[in-house]
């Protein structure tokens, strides 16, 4: 039997899923893509990736080692960009396509055009990802030890380092929110929908028009109301990246070393361009909404189902009158799997994807049955506190959480979104099933000064909320406290 790494989990619909193993067959030239083994399951919508063993420690070992090339990192850097800008300049084409009067066939080849897109920019995703990072994180580390002669001290350069200086997509949203709220007295719906479609990741999952316009307009009307807050939090945002800027530059002049000062500007632009390239696939759907609503309209499905549980071909045939079946909506709203294996696409639902699981995965599938588990040190420190589990990607409970969340409790996700980020400045300490140095959580803990273990694989799985967790990210270690 094969042996499988998790990779990643979310709260995805199948499209999605469908289009993270496309971009790995389509695009294996463009680099972090060189897999081939991948499986995919969905629980109750909540998909969880594992990946081969083998190609988890080729890319930690030695595909990760191209990034040590400044030429290579440097052109890799200027693809993404350019990829990034021609996803939006094909996307604003499409958005402001006249929907209602394009042919059945027009609007499927629309259709495909975003799915290719979102296959095309997820591949330029997955090098930001802890494996392939993992060989320059080491070097970084390992130059730090060198200069300073203290592994701890390096450690703690390294967090500093490594945290971006210029604004990534969070925090430029931020800012423009807190703007615009300062300026102005009423906001439009047009003014709204422009910040929703420039920063769309933030509506990721949401396919419903009114729940936009309500959720925004309810945070404005709040958000007015606490003027001299927004004030204050603004302020603080920019003397942070001041004091980090200066910060770093005192370090980095110190230090005098061409090495350190590449690791650094590595990760800098790393933690910065992730989330350009998450604003594209995570806020697609979003900003091609309208899309959506017409393939709904006309093929007479339920949006939320049809964006759900219909794959590619399957909305194709719905606009022809060939609708999916309720018991196989059903079956996948339960249990489906996607499977990558050599190069071919295997989908199934129902018990006959449970028992292929079983088959395939069986020996990859973690132990649930412990009270302490490892994760990696992305922000140190250590906090003791209840725990409360948020799902990534459910807004609903997302809504319900940020009502429920209490200050000192340990925030524990999938992986963190950028609209979890009120979440995070309350809690004692943040640990998450996947990410990296350079991952949202990573970047945003560093930010507040919390304590963060990233890549546990299972805090989901094990820690309940209510449950008590003593949190160590010196050393990487989560461990339940009997109450």
């Amino acid at each position: 039997m094969k042996k499988y790494t998790y990779h990643w989990g979310d709260l995805i619909p199948i499209s999605q899923s469908e289009n993270n193993l496309q971009s790995i067959i389509k695009y294996r030239n463009i680099f972090g893509n060189d897999f081939k083994g991948v499986f995919s399951f969905s629980e109750n919508q909540e998909i969880r990736t594992y990946t081969l063993s083998s190609y988890i420690e080729y890319a930690m070992e030695k595909g990760g080692l191209s990034f040590l090339d400044k030429e290579f990192t440097e052109k890799y850097f200027l693809d993404l960009q350019k990829a990034v800008k021609n996803f939006w300049e094909k996307h604003k084409i499409i958005r402001n396509l006249d929907f209602d009067k394009l042919t059945d066939q027009e609007l499927i080849e629309a259709f495909k055009e975003v799915n290719a897109q979102q296959a095309f920019l997820l591949s330029y995703f997955r090098a930001s990802q802890n494996e392939w990072t993992n060989q320059i994180e080491k070097a970084f580390k390992n130059r730090l030890k060198e200069l300073t002669g203290d592994e701890k001290k390096a450690e703690e350069l390294f967090m500093i380092l490594s945290m971006p200086i210029e604004f990534d997509v969070i925090l430029k949203s931020e800012i423009v929110w807190i703007n615009l709220v300062l300026e102005n007295e009423k906001v439009t719906k047009e003014m709204v929908l422009n910040f929703g479609l420039k920063y769309p990741v933030f509506q990721a999952n949401n396919y419903d028009t009114n729940q936009f316009y309500g959720n925004i307009f309810g945070v404005f009307e709040k958000d007015s109301k606490e003027k001299e807050k927004l004030r204050k939090r603004k302020e603080e945002i920019m003397a942070k990246k001041k004091e980090s800027k200066q910060k770093q530059k005192e370090i980095l002049e110190k230090l005098n070393d061409e090495k350190i000062n590449y690791y650094t500007q590595f990760f800098q632009k790393t933690g910065v361009l992730r989330y350009e390239v998450k604003n594209c696939w995570a806020g697609q759907p979003f900003y091609v909404l309208p899309l959506y609503e017409e393939l709904s309209k006309r093929a007479k499905v339920d949006l939320m189902e049809m964006a759900w549980f219909y794959r590619e071909e399957e909305v194709e045939q719905a606009l022809q009158g060939k609708l999916l079946d309720k018991d196989e909506i059903e079956r996948r709203k339960k249990f489906y799997i996607y499977w990558l294996d050599d190069g071919k696409i295997i989908f199934e639902s129902g018990e006959k994807a449970r028992n292929i699981l079983n088959q395939e995965l069986g020996n990859s599938l973690p132990n649930l049955n412990i009270s302490e588990f490892k994760g990696q040190k992305a922000s140190l420190g250590k906090a003791q506190g209840k725990v409360r589990v948020v799902k990534a990607g459910d807004l609903d409970s997302l809504k319900k959480e940020i009502n429920n969340f209490e200050k000192g409790e340990i925030l524990v996700t999938q992986m963190t979104q950028p609209n979890m980020t009120i979440l995070m400045e309350k809690a004692a300490a943040i640990i998450t099933d996947e990410g990296g140095i350079a991952s949202h959580a990573a970047v945003v803990s560093r930010e507040f000064g919390i304590p963060c273990i990233v890549g546990s694989e299972i805090a989901t799985r094990i820690l309940k909320t209510g449950d008590l967790v003593e949190v160590d990210a010196e050393k990487g270690i989560v461990r339940k406290i009997e109450k």
